[in-house]
């Protein structure tokens, strides 16, 4: 008998902003990648909530910092509900209400998770 966790914890990758996305609130590193539709879904289940979510999908998805920041990014086509399509992102972006935040406004951690994230994404 053995225990194994669902997720991984200690061997996952840390991720470090490069010096441009460290002085810049945009990170851009799946540019040229596609994703899923069911893989952008599975960000629901991590932390990020729908942008523009109605019953028929969402156009991208947004996470809470903490301290009124928000990391947030749109996907092309939106994510239709019970479509499998290919998707392509825009940047993530670091946001307060109606204002850009620098990634160095935040801790590593919190770069880490988020570009990890959606990085798993996009292979």
């Amino acid at each position: 008998f053995e225990l194994i966790q669902p997720f991984a914890q200690l061997g996952r990758p840390t991720l470090t902003p490069t010096p441009a996305e460290l002085l810049g609130h945009k990170v851009i590193r799946w540019a040229d990648r596609t994703a899923s539709s069911g893989a952008l879904r599975s960000l629901l289940g991590k932390g990020f909530k729908p942008l523009d979510y109605d019953q028929y999908g969402f156009t991208g998805v947004q996470w809470d910092v903490g301290d009124g920041v928000f990391a947030q990014v749109f996907f092309e086509p939106w994510v239709a509900t019970g479509e499998n399509e290919q998707h392509t992102a825009g940047p993530l972006a670091l946001h307060r209400v109606a204002a850009e935040v620098p990634w160095s406004e935040v801790s590593p951690v919190v770069f880490s998770e988020a570009v990890g994230l959606l990085a798993g994404c996009f292979g």
